[in-house]
């Protein structure tokens, strides 16, 4: 039977509680002790005993504007993240919102990793009323900067608009980045930005290379974990990028070892957080499993086993345990395919024979190729303003000596068809049509076009196979711009647009794998207009003639 406390009983008890409380210090540990004193987990009070990384991670939240933690399954971030919602709102007197795919998804964290920690202390529970319904947690009374009044942590299910926009915040917290819905991501920056703290954290396991987690991740300090070996000396080992040579059985146990000498190694006590970009504003960190001493070897070898054996699996282990994004079978082309095409040349400011190809947006993103052997080697990558696409795109056809050149017929259709009026034996309309690969023409005011038109699908897949390893039809330099090549825009592109998703074909009545839309994929599609001018010419039914062998498909 419950117990009625009297009200006076009530208020020793919360002065009591509020005496405790107010020892907090402000400052870099106030976090870290609130994580200690207050947060219960399923397996006692919080500790960083065996999740020592996360540590610096803790001291430095509170000073941070942006972090992006591209993580692991299972390593204690999203403990610490519940905890530091709680700790906005309780110590600091600020709105927070913290994002998740869906409203029921909101509900059932809320139930299920927020209300366990608030009932784990009795100053919780007391000052946090959650309302299930809204996904709502009012909190009052924690800390000195609260107490004036109440403020609120919601529970934003990110598949509505509404949640994105509707209510003024002064922090926010992402989670599960790559599974919420991007656009209304973005949108629900601009309930911060009145807000003097302004701060956010995204944190999530990274599934798709170049998007979501993944971009973020990269486009920020990359903080990564290296460790050292006392016994030999062998410094800056990265061990997700060392697996699964940095692990060994030794007697009965597996164990994290040294890659050069293979002793036994304290990930913890000989590691550290290294900036791989200082300079940037952004912070990053990666957090895999194999960092956190909670998560048991044996556990993670188990799934290394089973994963070796499946393609699908192993993106699932690589993402979930090594922290390193990984789309599998859905990825038509690899980080690894994209380095091995890359060659030691300059490109070129004119040449005497090129194909090209340009996708149309505000920006115009161009590709023009030669052929080196049977391969088709891209000499020139860049972009071009909406506004002189006509005039640059002319200038550059005839720079580069371009036979045949693709462009895209929408969304600027007469700057299109101006471009095709100067350049009548080369340039070729394209269009993305259900069928196969078709050689056309329209006419338009008296003028005849040449057009070309092919199914999206089956256009991007032909242009994906150049880049399998017994292919290798293409070359990208090794250097654009006066930097790495895997670091450029071009790289991302092809990348990010080279992922399938999970899309319901209406007309079939089932879910199958497509190309992603709404995505950068700017240079991957005009890489892909290059091979289309390049098989025009090949089956001699381009506008420039014959000249090539067909090698590359379509017709």
């Amino acid at each position: 039977m419950k117990k009625n406390v009297p009200r006076q009983g009530k208020s020793l008890v919360r002065s009591v509680l509020l005496r405790e409380i107010s020892r907090l210090r402000p400052g870099h540990d106030s976090l870290t002790e609130f994580l200690a004193r207050y947060v219960t987990t399923d397996k006692g009070r919080y500790s960083f005993d065996r999740h020592g990384p996360l540590l610096e991670i803790a001291r430095r939240l509170p000073e941070l504007r942006e972090v992006w933690i591209l993580k692991g399954a299972q390593v204690g971030l999203s403990t610490m993240a519940v905890a530091w919602g709680l700790y906005l709102a309780g110590i600091k007197g600020l709105q927070a919102g913290y994002a998740l795919p869906t409203k029921i998804f909101a509900r059932r964290f809320l139930k299920t990793r927020f209300q366990p920690i608030v009932a784990g202390h009795p100053l919780l529970k007391e000052s946090v009323q959650t309302t299930i319904d809204v996904g709502l947690l009012a909190v009052s009374g924690l800390g000195v900067a609260s107490r004036a009044a109440q403020v609120y942590l919601y529970l934003l299910g990110l598949e509505n608009l509404s949640d994105a926009i509707s209510i003024p915040l002064d922090a926010l917290l992402f989670d599960e980045v790559d599974v919420l819905n991007q656009e209304n991501m973005a949108w629900a920056d601009d309930r911060i930005a009145a807000s003097a703290n302004g701060q956010k954290l995204y944190f999530s396991v990274g599934m798709n290379p170049g998007l979501g987690m993944d971009a973020g991740y990269q486009a920020s300090s990359q903080r990564v974990w290296l460790v050292r070996c006392p016994a030999c000396g062998k410094d800056d080992q990265v061990l997700e990028e060392l697996f699964p040579a940095c692990v060994r059985r030794i007697g009965e146990r597996w164990e994290r070892v040294c890659a050069g000498c293979h002793r036994p190694l304290d990930v913890q006590a000989t590691g550290r957080w290294v900036a791989r970009y200082p300079d940037r504003e952004v912070e990053g960190y990666r957090v895999p499993q194999l960092i956190i001493p909670q998560v048991g070897l044996d556990y993670i070898m188990r799934r290394w086993e089973r994963a070796s054996r499946r393609r699908s699996l192993m993106a699932k282990f690589r993402s979930s345990t090594l922290a390193l994004p990984d789309a599998g079978e859905r990825q038509r082309i690899t980080a690894e395919q994209l380095a091995a095409v890359l060659e030691d040349y300059h490109p070129a400011q004119t040449a005497e024979w090129t194909v090209g190809g340009a996708d149309v947006g505000d920006t115009c993103h161009v590709a023009f190729a030669d052929l080196a052997g049977e391969r088709l080697r891209f000499v020139r990558l860049e972009t071009v303003p909406a506004d002189r696409m006509v005039e640059e795109l002319s200038a550059l056809i005839t720079a580069l000596g371009c036979r045949c050149f693709v462009i895209d017929a929408k969304p600027f259709r007469t700057e299109a068809r101006r471009l095709a009026r100067r350049h009548p034996e080369v340039v070729v309309l394209q269009y993305f049509k259900e069928q196969t690969f078709n050689m056309g023409s329209e006419t338009h005011e008296g003028v005849t076009y040449h057009t070309v038109s092919e199914d999206r699908e089956d256009s991007l897949d032909a242009y994906c196979d150049l880049f399998t390893m017994d292919h290798r039809g293409v070359i990208f330099p090794r250097y654009l711009g006066g930097r790495d090549f895997m670091d450029s825009e071009v790289a991302a592109h092809h990348l990010k647009g080279s992922q399938k998703v999970e899309t319901l074909d209406r007309r079939l009545g089932k879910m199958v794998p497509r190309f992603r839309k709404v995505v950068d994929n700017h240079y991957l599609m005009a890489g892909n207009n290059a091979r289309k001018a390049l098989v025009l010419l090949s089956q001699g039914r381009g506008p420039g003639g014959l000249g090539v062998l067909p090698v590359f498909g379509g017709l």
